[in-house]
């Protein structure tokens, strides 16, 4: 809920209670109750200590209401993941997954050893460069001679990577495996990996 939409709940919530409050004074019975609430000797002080109650009780309603609605909306928009999906129609294994999801982690240097662009030594030296000046990895590895401007854009791109393009790279998924799963994203994956669709 934005803060505009919060301030207006407030207000509502407010004049609502002084219109309860005020309408509440005109009968005998609740004149009696609210007696108990003049508890300072002048009229203006018990206006001030009654509006001070009914702001707080407004704020407490228009914060229970904003946390309600998060709420709502994480619920709502609980949508397994493409890699669960995967898994659970049997496109995947959970092994298969973890080490996709592990390759998206994987850091510039780690990418280009990987790919034999630099040594591991190069990738430990440049690393301890970047301890001692705080810069950018790739930077340093360019300013040392072992990468070049377009190794550092391909190991970039590399760590971008979506997990069904990284599926694919592997051969584990076929591009209608990948468009059929993603068309599954509006459904709802049980604790036993079944899938549901939802209407």
């Amino acid at each position: 809920m934005t803060s505009r939409k919060k301030a207006t709940l407030f207000f509502e919530i407010f004049t609502i209670g002084v219109v309860v409050y005020v309408c509440l004074l005109n009968f005998p019975a609740c004149c009696e109750l609210f007696k108990g609430l003049d508890i300072f000797p002048h009229n203006w002080g018990n206006f001030i200590f009654i509006t001070l109650v009914l702001g707080a009780v407004a704020y407490a309603l228009t914060e229970l209401i904003d946390a309600g609605a998060q709420a709502l909306r994480r619920i709502g928009s609980r949508k397994p993941k493409v890699g669960r999906i995967l898994v659970a129609k049997g496109l995947i294994t959970p092994a298969e997954l973890k080490a996709a999801l592990r390759e998206q982690e994987f850091r510039l240097g780690e990418v280009l050893v990987q790919a034999r662009r630099i040594t591991p030594q190069q990738k430990h030296e440049a690393l301890g460069v970047q301890r001692e000046k705080g810069r950018r990895i790739g930077n340093i590895l360019k300013d040392l001679g072992y990468a070049s401007e377009a190794d550092i854009r391909w190991a970039l791109h590399r760590m971008n990577r979506r997990l069904g393009e990284i599926l694919r790279e592997k051969g584990l998924l076929t591009d209608y495996e990948l468009v059929r799963a993603l068309s599954l994203k509006n459904c709802r994956v049980d604790d036993r990996g079944r899938v549901f669709v939802l209407k």
